[in-house]
């Protein structure tokens, strides 16, 4: 792993990086931007081996063993923003389809939007997605997403579990065992 390159990935939201000898442990700490959430913590603790606990300060500490490297703290940290920027360009996308939507109800005939429907059109090979609007012939593209191999899969569920902001003064909720122990000794002020 280079370190240099998964930090300098990460740095907008990087806070530090450390190994504690005595506990066997690595962990980062990051600060995400206001909003943004932690999906699933079940399964980011499942596929990536690590612990995940708020700071006091807002940031998140995540932690793992040694044994288990470093590479998935990065890797975890990875999905989270890549996650969450998602959340923000489908926000962005659905804001944008209402404006659309907003002024094709403004314009035509209650008849012409009865018979509104929506398909989705495959890829074209340059890499972009049409979607198309029938009775309107539209077309709106959007960059297609690359396909990433070498990480581990984490399913979503519809009822994701989420960690919210952690908020100065409280205490996260936190099992007791070796690593969490530590996690939570280094998020306490």
């Amino acid at each position: 792993m280079d370190l240099k390159f998964r930090i300098d990935k990460i740095r907008p939201y990087f806070i530090s990086f450390n190994v504690v000898a005595e506990e066997s442990a690595a962990y980062a700490v990051v600060r995400l931007p206001k909003g943004w959430k932690i999906p699933d913590v079940n399964a980011l603790k499942a596929n990536f081996k690590i612990e995940l606990a708020p700071t006091s300060t807002g940031g998140y500490l995540f932690a793992s063993e040694i044994s288990n490297g470093t590479e998935g703290i990065f890797d975890a940290i990875d999905y989270v923003v890549d996650f969450n920027k998602k959340v923000e360009e489908r926000s962005g996308l659905l804001e944008a389809k209402i404006k659309e939507l907003a002024a094709l109800f403004a314009s035509e005939t209650l008849e012409k939007l009865k018979t509104l429907k929506f398909t989705f059109e495959p890829p074209k090979k340059g890499g972009k997605k049409t979607v198309q609007k029938k009775n309107e012939a539209a077309q709106t593209e959007t960059p297609t997403e690359p396909v990433e191999t070498d990480k581990p899969e984490v399913v979503e569920t519809p009822t994701e579990s989420v960690v919210e902001e952690a908020k100065p003064n409280e205490e996260p909720v936190v099992e007791d065992n070796s690593l969490l122990g530590l996690a939570k000794t280094l998020t306490e002020g």
